[in-house]
C-alpha cells in the first residue's frame, strides 16, 4: 500500500504540518498508518490514488487532521534528540553485552 494525502506532495515524512504521498517501494512504511497520519493505496494503481487524492482535496478536516497527525508522528518518533537516545542506548548494550560493565 502507498500512503497518500493531498496539498503537497514529497518522498519522505514532514516536519511540517503539509500532507504527502509516497509509494510503497520500500523505505519506512510505518511512517504512514492508514486513516491516522495519511491514506494508503495499493502501488501501481492509478484510480485508488486519484481517489484517495480527490477525497483529501474534498475533505479539508480529514486533510488537516491527517496533516496534524503526521507531524505529530514524525517530531515523537523521529526526532533528533530520540535519535541520539536511542544511539547511546543501543551502544551502552553493545558494551554491557561484551562484558564492559559501563554504567
Amino acid at each position: 500500500m502507498s500512503p497518500v494525502a493531498a496539498r503537497r506532495i514529497s518522498a519522505s515524512p514532514s516536519s511540517n504540518e503539509t500532507n504527502r504521498a509516497r509509494l510503497d517501494a520500500g523505505g519506512n512504511l510505518e511512517v504512514i498508518q492508514d486513516g491516522l497520519t495519511g491514506l494508503l493505496v495499493p502501488p501501481e494503481d492509478a484510480g485508488s490514488l486519484a481517489a484517495a487524492l480527490l477525497r483529501l482535496l474534498e475533505d479539508e478536516d480529514l486533510a488537516t487532521l491527517l496533516a496534524k497527525a503526521g507531524r505529530e508522528q514524525v517530531t515523537s518518533r523521529f526526532s533528533f534528540d530520540r535519535l541520539v537516545a536511542e544511539t547511546e542506548n543501543l551502544y551502552l548494550r553493545q558494551l554491557q553485552a561484551a562484558g564492559h560493565g559501563y554504567r
